[in-house]
This record gives C-alpha cells, structure tokens and sequence, in this order.
C-alpha cells in the first residue's frame, strides 16, 4: 500500500511514464519475491530436513500444508502468496493515489460491506462445511494456481488506476 504513495509522484517528478513505473515497480517486486520465496523454501528445507524441526516439531518455515510437494511447487505457493498480497496492497495504494481520502474510504466501506454480507450469508445457509471441505479438496500448489488470476485482476486494476492517478 505505501509502494505507491511513496514512489509513485517521485517517479513522476523524474519524467517517468506511468507505464514504466508500473512495469519497473512488477519487475522488481517480481525479482524480490522469486528470491524471498527461494529464501524460505531452503529455509524450510534446513528447518525439517537439518534441524529436525528444532526438536519439538515446530514449523517455522515449513508449515507441512504449505510444505507439501515438489520444491519448485514450495517456491511457487510462497511466490504467489507474496504476489497476491502485494497486488491487493497495489491496488488499495493505487485507489487512495486516484480517488485520495475519501474514495478510499468509501472503497474500503464497500468492500467491508460486502464481505460482511458473504459471511453473513454463509453462516445463515450454513455453507461453511461445504467451504472448507472445497479447501480441504485441493493442495496448496492447486491453490496457488488459483490464486493467478486474481493478482492478475488486481494488477491490472491498479494500472487502469494509475493511468488517471493525481500527483
């Protein structure tokens, strides 16, 4: 959320175009968190395979359903995870560098109240048995997958926000 307002109108104030903010700031974010989730992946690999889980069965690194499979697969749940989170902060960044305070508010109003409404709605149709066990159905990787179109929607919001976005 702070990447945007703290870069974005210093980037402008360089003559940077707006498309090469965008691709630049993916790019490094891309380049970042392929190496953090190498990082913790073969951090997860010393914790259960070296230090024995620290004697106690602690998973700090390697949470057994987030550890489970092949190592590119580890590295790709860790990668698209930090991907997803960072798309959700961009493009709340990216809401409150083009609309400001009060349209931030307003956006975070109307997604609080529809989240609420889906909750609510489930727990009077008591469906969440039937949520769970669709998570429960799929491995983290398959998750993961899933998880793509959305940072892609995400991502691709936040650009059409910064295209109009004030200094």
């Amino acid at each position: 959320i702070l990447s945007v307002n703290d870069t974005f109108p210093f980037a402008l104030g360089f003559s940077v175009r707006r498309k090469d903010y965008f691709l630049g700031t993916l790019l490094l974010v891309a380049v970042l968190f392929a190496a953090t989730a190498l990082a913790l992946v073969s951090l997860g690999f010393i914790e259960s395979h070296i230090v024995n889980n620290w004697g106690v069965s602690l998973h700090f690194f390697a949470p057994p359903y987030l550890s489970a499979g092949s190592f590119p697969q580890q590295c790709w749940v860790d990668f698209s995870l930090l991907v997803g989170l960072f798309s959700l902060g961009f493009v709340i960044g990216s809401v409150y560098r083009r609309f400001g305070n009060l349209g931030l508010l307003i956006f975070l109003a109307v997604v609080i109240l529809l989240l609420t409404t889906w909750i609510g709605l489930n727990i009077h149709l008591n469906r969440w048995g039937a949520i769970f066990a669709w998570f429960g159905q799929h491995t983290a990787f398959e998750l993961a997958l899933g998880l793509l179109p959305l940072s892609a929607l995400f991502l691709l919001a936040a650009y059409l926000l910064l295209r109009r976005a004030i200094v």
